[in-house]
């Protein structure tokens, strides 16, 4: 493949390559072309399935699982709106279900089954809005090549600069027939590769990203073709998948599309990640944040601590350590507890390894662990000690349920203060709403408890919710499961 431009203005090239007799500047303009948009293409909806493989987010990290997601989005470009409703489902039956959008006054989210969130409404943000807007973007392709056939580039700051298009480049392989499109700004280098035929795209790289996307499966939408198929690459691996359904022109997004139904309640109120230590019972200590996104237990024996649940980053951790090394400053940190091995329940072990501490988990855990690709580098500093079911250290005991969300995920439970601590098996949300929907998982954790008669006066979830109450748990399962 050889460069035929570099640094001049595309309406002023004229090259040939050999006997192919190609020309750049003709070439550009059959693909500015092609790409052309109705303005029509301004408002459309997009229904679409997508697919995220990953190890450490399945039942059993040994065999690849999917999880998926079917969404509706609406957009309307012109005056920036947007609507979008997605539905994820996670090992376990764990299904979590929003509604986004954007309208003219403000731009919300709400939690359909009210797992997360419960009724509270939560505010998006200038980058959620960014997000939603550019997800068209990310997975149509004429609209991921829209910026290419502009004659003006976007300076930094948003605003359109009317200069000539120095920034791209063009060049034709002539064994494949292919075209492509480099797009260099400050230190991101973009490769837009066309089919020399249809003028289809057919990747992005992103040299600066070490992503690939392909799209692939054309077919007939309103005004013009689109690719159905999408696959994202980021470092060779197959990251994601998107199946484009179906492609609809819209003339405004509906307007109950853009409003909260009834029935929800309070703003979700940004508030502060700083964190806190607050003591629960004899030797026990609840580490978390305002919006409690994750709680840690701290089991204070003698001049040692025990540390239940690790978050979900080094920096993250690094914190717990800082805020308990203030707190305990003759105290060492000798064990840290994972319920299971999912990416965002193990990614911040590193930051205890590096400290010293010793971590707790079951076999499968302990080998999925050993294989998270984030850790390669450092697992040599990782000690371990298995848990088996109902072995004990200190004040705590592990239960191993079987369930099907993650294979070997346990559970704690402090007899004398009557404390469970449990992360992935029990979503209630920060309001105590009662979920529209229950999963197997806490089906299960919900019998095995019973079962067993772990009397209990709090659970402890490793995500949000940390003082779930024995009665709200009596009216949720009465909800689902009826009376037991």
């Amino acid at each position: 493949m050889k460069y035929l431009l570099t640094g001049l203005v595309l309406s002023t090239m004229l090259i040939t390559v050999q006997a192919k007799d190609f020309n750049a500047d003709n070439a550009y303009k059959k693909l500015q072309k092609h790409y052309v948009l109705s303005d029509k293409l301004n408002k459309f909806s997009l229904s679409y399935n997508s697919s995220r493989s990953g190890k450490h987010q399945s039942y059993d990290y040994n065999t690849t699982k999917y999880t998926t997601t079917t969404s509706l989005l609406e957009l309307d470009l012109s005056n920036e709106l947007f609507y979008q409703h997605s539905r994820s489902e996670y090992p376990g039956e764990f299904v979590f279900e929003f509604k986004h959008f954007k309208n003219d006054k403000t731009a919300l989210d709400y939690d359909v089954n009210g797992v997360i969130n419960g009724k509270r409404v939560a505010k998006l943000s200038d980058e959620d809005v960014s997000h939603f807007m550019g997800l068209g973007t990310n997975i149509i392709d004429f609209l991921a090549v829209k910026a290419l056939f502009s004659n003006t580039i976007t300076s930094a700051a948003g605003k359109a600069n009317k200069i000539p298009r120095s920034d791209l480049a063009i060049s034709y392989n002539e064994i494949s027939g292919d075209i492509t499109i480099r797009h260099q700004q400050d230190k991101s280098t973009i490769d837009y590769n066309f089919n020399g035929n249809s003028l289809n795209l057919s990747s992005i790289h992103n040299n600066s990203k070490a992503t690939h996307t392909v799209f692939e499966q054309y077919k007939r939408g309103p005004e013009r073709e689109f690719a159905s198929a999408i696959s994202i690459y980021k470092k060779g691996k197959l990251a994601q998948q998107f199946n484009l359904k179906e492609l609809k022109l819209i003339d405004k997004i509906e307007q109950q599309h853009q409003q909260v139904p009834m029935g929800y309640g309070s703003l979700i109120e940004k508030s502060s990640q700083e964190l806190s230590l607050t003591k629960i019972a004899t030797n026990l200590y609840l580490v978390t944040t305002a919006s409690a996104g994750r709680n840690v237990l701290v089991n204070v024996q003698g001049n040692d601590l025990i540390i239940f649940g690790a978050p979900i980053s080094d920096l993250k951790s690094q914190k717990t350590i800082t805020l308990l090394e203030s707190e305990f400053p003759r105290k060492k940190i000798k064990y840290v507890y994972v319920t299971h091995a999912h990416s965002d329940h193990i990614r911040g072990l590193r930051a205890y390894a590096k400290h010293g501490a010793t971590i707790l988990a079951d076999i499968h855990s302990i080998e999925a662990i050993k294989t998270f690709p984030l850790f390669e580098q450092d697992i040599a500093l990782f000690k371990f000690n298995e848990i088996k079911h109902l072995s004990t250290v200190a004040d705590a005991t592990f239960h191993i349920p079987g369930n099907s969300h993650a294979k070997g995920q346990s559970i704690v439970y402090f007899a004398d203060a009557k404390i469970i601590y449990e992360g992935d098996f029990l979503e209630i949300p920060f309001d105590n709403t009662i979920p529209s929907q229950m999963p197997m998982a806490t089906k299960t954790f919900i019998k095995y408890v019973r079962k067993h008669k772990l009397e209990y006066a709090r659970i402890v979830g490793h995500h949000r919710n940390n003082d779930i109450k024995p009665a709200i748990v009596k009216a949720y399962s009465a909800k689902h499961m009826g009376m037991m």
